[in-house]
């Protein structure tokens, strides 16, 4: 089993992970976070550069395979947070 990959569907960056990271690679030009381990707990969003993150664990999903545009139409739906916000003040 592997806890990290990153795959291109339809043009678009896919970094998937098993646990939920709120920086990823490519998270400020656009590319796609999904994860699971979180159990619903760990809210996705949208940063202001395009990024989107997104918990597709199956007890998110009502335990069943989701399709890639399922999980496009959600992405859509999520919050922009600002970057103070999800990678926190560097003094």
């Amino acid at each position: 089993m592997r806890d990290y990959g990153e795959v291109s569907v339809d043009g678009t960056k896919i970094v998937l992970s098993h646990y939920g990271m709120r920086v990823w690679n490519g998270s400020h030009r656009g590319s796609v976070h999904l994860y699971g381990h979180s159990h619903g707990r760990l809210p996705g969003f949208k940063t202001p550069s395009g990024g989107r993150c997104l918990d597709v664990g199956v007890d998110s999903w009502y335990y069943a395979p989701v399709r890639w545009a399922d999980i496009k139409r959600q992405l859509e739906t999520l919050p922009v947070v600002q970057q103070e916000e999800y990678e926190g003040d560097e003094d």
